[in-house]
């Protein structure tokens, strides 16, 4: 595939992308430590690992920006009201080539997510504060009589948690023996 370069999208003259995810410095942006046509090294954020730059406008602080957004702004157009950056078919957040991208609902991307494998739900979750096994012992509590407030004080957790639990409307994907 042939690289194609086009100015970032709020930054023109001062830094280019490309569609296969690789953002430059143009000439006018060099300023201190920058070299005209110089390939920015992305920095990976969070254990997510989408590609992040700084983009400086002269005397002024860099900002960040997502590669990915750079190259869908730039190449297809401004995000739709709605709409998100979606890494398809391969998953992996550091490959930002516009073959990879597209702009898609919340739902499009979570249907993605599921299929390569890499939604987090349960105990992969970032802020999950239960494990699958207290979601089971959960259920046989509330089997043996224990009501929803004492669960929910019991596991340290809000009172419409279990509820929510019970009625599977998360953590469904847990097995529980009835």
């Amino acid at each position: 595939m042939t690289e194609r370069w086009k100015s970032v999208v709020g930054f023109e003259g001062l830094y280019e992308v490309s569609n296969l995810g690789r953002v430059r410095c143009h000439t006018e942006a060099r300023g201190k430590g920058r070299t005209p046509g110089l390939v920015l090294k992305p920095n990976s954020i969070g254990p997510r690992g989408y590609q992040l730059v700084h983009l400086r406008r002269p005397g002024r602080k860099a900002k960040p920006a997502y590669v990915h957004t750079l190259v869908l702004e730039s190449f297809i157009g401004p995000r739709p009201i709605g709409k998100e950056a979606c890494h398809y078919p391969d998953p992996t957040p550091s490959n930002c080539a516009l073959t990879n991208l597209r702009w898609d609902s919340r739902r499009g991307n979570l249907r993605d997510k599921k299929f390569h494998g890499t939604q987090t739900r349960g105990e992969s979750h970032p802020v999950a504060k239960l494990s699958e096994e207290d979601i089971k012992q959960m259920f046989r509590l509330r089997a043996s009589g224990m009501t929803y407030a004492a669960i929910a004080q019991r596991y340290g957790v809000s009172h419409s948690l279990p509820h929510l639990i019970f009625k599977r409307k998360i953590w469904a994907h847990v097995e529980v023996k009835a």
